[in-house]
């Protein structure tokens, strides 16, 4: 869809929170497209309202509940990226198969794709406008799709590793097509999960009453938090007060515990402040604070406190 604002055809428009398309001269609003999104709403497209302004079609994205992938990717590794990628593309071969969809019309950059931090559901944009299209058999589309998921990759440090080295290697590889990479990446993610709920159950670290939506999944033995981005797993930058590396979560022996890391400010469980670089064992629903910031902890399959 970069092509569309880059041609003419849509303007987008920044609002508060949310994202917005204004159709321009001469282009023809889809609504078979528009009634077949919202019927699909539940499936992985970002919901969207139609609305006229200055008597064009403007159309409303609403994108709040989500977070981008160019912020999520500072707070995910491997694995979570693995997941969220084999989503994004069983999304775009839905549309493939779909034949009132076109996949020209996705706006698949990466500060337009959409995740659910909480289950790394995937939601897109779709434009819902006919416009002439020179690429019938989605060659270059795909191709162009390919070439940015590799560049992404490579350029987030935390990717860097022999398991995304082989995605690369996939998406690089044309003899494969997206189904088949789906298929593959799909089965990887699968793996993956399957080997972390054998022995680990993955935490859902969450901010509470945050300036903005903060969540990590953690199905690794160690997980760093702070605010320095570029040292951590998991990055909670609304608040100066928590420190660059203030604590670590760590699984072994069956449990989770939490270790401050000789913050400024403290790490608290269950308001109790803890003393640094010594273990304590967090349960499922406990509460547990960074400097004066909050945060809930739900242990999959666990009982609640």
């Amino acid at each position: 869809m970069t092509d569309f604002v880059q041609k003419g055809i849509v303007t987008e428009i920044k609002i508060p929170q949310n994202i917005a398309y204004l159709l321009n001269d001469g282009v023809t609003f889809f609504l078979t497209g528009y009634k077949v999104l919202q019927s699909q709403e539940k499936r992985g497209f970002v919901r969207c309202a139609r609305l006229m302004y200055n008597g064009r079609v403007e159309l409303v994205y609403f994108t709040s509940a989500y977070q981008p992938l160019s912020s999520l990717l500072l707070e995910i590794g491997t694995d979570g990226f693995t997941e969220i990628l084999a989503n994004l593309l069983g999304k775009i071969t839905e549309v493939k198969a779909n034949g009132f969809l076109d996949c020209h019309n996705l706006d698949l950059a990466a500060d337009k794709i959409f995740i659910d931090p909480d289950t790394r559901s995937v939601f897109l944009i779709y434009l819902p406008v006919s416009a002439p299209s020179d690429d019938p058999g989605n060659v270059n589309f795909e191709n162009e799709l390919r070439a940015n998921l590799i560049r992404l990759i490579q350029s987030v440090p935390k990717l860097r590793s022999p398991a995304m080295a082989e995605i690369c290697t996939g998406l690089a590889d044309g003899t494969m097509s997206l189904e088949a990479l789906y298929r593959s990446f799909a089965s990887r993610a699968e793996k993956d999960a399957g080997q972390c709920g054998k022995g680990q159950p993955p935490l859902l670290f969450a901010a509470i009453n945050a300036p903005e939506k903060v969540s990590f999944q953690i199905t690794v033995p160690e997980f760093v938090i702070g605010k320095n981005a570029g040292a951590v797993q998991g990055a909670v930058t609304f608040n100066r007060a928590i420190s660059r590396v203030h604590c670590k979560i760590t699984f072994t022996h069956g449990q989770y515990f939490i270790t401050d890391l000789n913050s400024a400010n403290g790490t608290f469980v269950n308001r109790t402040r803890i003393e640094p670089q010594k273990p304590v064992s967090i349960q499922n629903g406990a509460v547990v604070r960074l400097a004066d910031s909050d945060f809930t902890v739900r242990i999959s399959g666990g009982d609640a406190e």
